[in-house]
């Protein structure tokens, strides 16, 4: 069956196809069917502003600092060829707002292990959480 789109459809499709963040390899043939864009994460400034439009009341302070510790972990995990996205962060910004929870808690829950992706590799947990700890007195 054939379905027709109608004037000027498109068909947007995000993923992962980068084999750093998926063991599925897809065919050449699928792959010319789409354009691919590669698309980059934001500047801290543009960081820290998505981290503020998304946890309503959370001051600039708190939104540098997760930021700050984002980029910090990203390049630790680039030798690891692994990756850290905006999700967890924006997660612990709007728990940081309700929760009782200290920030590092919040941090290790949210940011570190989601997956149990950096938790299963202790030298790598390590690492992340010397960062957290430097830049999170007391």
């Amino acid at each position: 069956e054939v379905i027709e789109g109608a004037d000027n459809f498109k068909m947007i499709s995000s993923g992962n196809l980068d084999s750093r963040y998926t063991p599925i390899e897809l065919s050449d043939a699928f792959l010319e069917r789409w354009a691919q864009i590669k698309l980059i994460y934001p500047d801290k400034e543009g960081t820290i502003d998505i981290l503020m439009s998304r946890a309503a009341g959370l001051d600039e302070k708190m939104a540098t600092l997760i930021t700050e510790l984002i980029f910090d972990f990203r390049n630790i995990l680039a030798s690891y060829k692994k990756d850290m996205g905006l999700r967890g962060a924006v997660e612990v910004c709007q728990a940081s707002l309700a929760s009782k929870q200290s920030l590092r808690k919040l941090i290790e829950v949210y940011m570190l292990n989601p997956k149990s992706t950096y938790e299963s590799d202790q030298t790598l947990y390590k690492k992340l959480m010397e960062r957290v700890n430097k830049r999170i007195k007391g």
